[in-house]
């Protein structure tokens, strides 16, 4: 029977991503067989500046996705729903690391802002988190559906050559969206329409700092 996961170990969490914001998960299904389902493509320089700068800002899409949840994570009050959120995060770290890979193959990085976002992220889910786990599902549910809007939007923007990042965000389209379907579950509601208005206008001030820095 495994062990529930404590508070503690929801600390130590949120510890190691501080100092390893990028460290890799055990297991990546898109580098294990995946990614050889998909044609190496050519792309031309102006192509790879298109996408790596669209998937820098997925990547740190994924740094403050994690730290929400682990900042929620911290004062969740039901240990099922913490063992939720902490699922989420590991989620999301799947998504970094193909990010981080993809973006490595398009000769580019991650954006230099990632431990600020996670950092800061991870606050203010902790500030979520003290309102309770009903707000903190309302925003769970609310953060995915934003990012499912989000990847939709690259992925019209995505050149037409770039199979592999075309791939790897529908993918990730699919996780996000059970993630938002997890919330919902739990009793996750829409939050008001101003909290979300406030939720769009930071993810585009980190869309807008990240896609070049």
């Amino acid at each position: 029977m495994m062990r529930r996961l404590s508070r503690l170990d929801t600390v130590l969490a949120v510890v190691d991503q501080l100092l390893r914001p990028d460290s890799a998960c055990e297991t990546d299904p898109l580098s294990a067989g995946e990614s050889q389902l998909v044609p190496q493509e050519v792309l031309t320089p102006a192509e790879r500046r298109c996408s790596a700068r669209l998937l820098r800002v997925d990547h740190a899409g994924e740094v403050c996705a994690q730290g929400l949840y682990h900042g929620q994570a911290l004062l969740a009050r039901d240990p099922t729903w913490r063992e939720a959120l902490l699922h989420a995060a590991s989620g999301e770290q799947r998504h970094l690391l193909w990010c981080a890979q993809r973006l490595h193959q398009l000769s580019s990085s991650p954006s230099m802002l990632a431990p600020f976002w996670y950092g800061s992220s991870a606050t203010l889910g902790a500030v979520v988190g003290l309102l309770g786990d009903g707000p903190s599902k309302a925003f769970l549910r609310e953060t995915e559906d934003q990012v499912v809007d989000h990847l939709e939007g690259h992925l019209q923007r995505l050149p037409a050559r770039d199979v592999v990042s075309r791939h790897l965000l529908q993918r990730m389209v699919r996780e996000e969206a059970d993630h938002s379907a997890t919330a919902a579950r739990f009793g996750g509601r829409k939050p008001p329409w101003g909290v979300r208005l406030a939720m769009w206008g930071m993810a585009r001030l980190m869309t807008t700092s990240t896609a070049h820095i």
